[in-house]
């Protein structure tokens, strides 16, 4: 039978176990890859209000409305969802956020109001509303779209190399996927961040920033091994 070239509507799969296996077989070169992409979210994220509750509770929200589209069997691209003039999150609720994202209820109401406050967002009952008009300048992921596309194509590489498929991707290829169903891929990789860093700054008493400092000093000492090997 005549192998068919991977493509992106039609994707060769490939098993959770083998990608594990090739990435522990290549930990020193992915994980590098890894705390590089991994780091520069978290500067970022941090960076947006020095405050890592408030931006986990905002990708919180984001991830919230991304989710809908999916339950609904709905596609927004990159573009359609970012021309959208607000998005709209119809049950609010305090003590989910608070059970959610591992934080005290007064800490969640607190950092809530410090967002109506600055006009992030609007507050209705429960429902909240986010303009994308006034945050603009805040949250563009584009940056963040590049770096997780470049950490996905080196393992695209990775597999390739070791024949588990016919063909690897670039950077490009990835980012341009994202983008095509970009609410179907941004809930899964915000679910996948917030859960990524509560469940390491649960080893720190839930302090998100402690965790943010160690992560920064591991991956500086990787790039500095990795270095010195090359």
């Amino acid at each position: 039978m005549q192998k068919q070239e991977l493509d992106f509507s039609s994707p060769v799969k490939i098993s959770a176990s083998e990608v594990y296996k090739q990435f522990a077989k290549n930990y020193q070169y992915l994980i590098t890859e890894f705390f590089e992409y991994q780091t520069s979210w978290l500067y970022r994220a941090y960076g947006t209000f020095k405050d890592f509750d408030k931006y986990i509770i905002l990708a919180y929200f984001f991830k919230k409305n991304l989710f809908s589209y999916t339950e609904l069997l709905q596609s927004k691209t990159y573009e359609e969802y970012y021309t959208l003039p607000f998005i709209e999150l119809e049950k609010f609720n305090i003590i989910e956020i608070s059970k959610e994202l591992r934080i005290s209820k007064e800490t969640a109401r607190r950092k809530v109001l410090e967002l109506v406050r600055d006009k992030i967002i609007t507050r209705d009952n429960k429902k909240i509303t986010i303009n994308f008009r006034n945050i603009s300048k805040l949250i563009d992921p584009n940056r963040t779209i590049q770096s997780f596309a470049r950490l996905l194509s080196s393992v695209s590489r990775i597999i390739y190399e070791n024949k588990k498929v016919i063909k690897q991707y670039d950077r490009k290829f990835f980012e341009d996927g994202i983008k095509k169903k970009y609410t179907q891929c941004w809930g899964v990789f915000l679910e996948f961040q917030i859960n990524f860093v509560l469940t390491r700054s649960k080893m720190f008493n839930n302090d998100t920033e402690l965790f943010f400092i160690l992560g920064a000093l591991i991956y500086n000492q990787n790039l500095s091994q990795k270095k010195m090997v090359n």
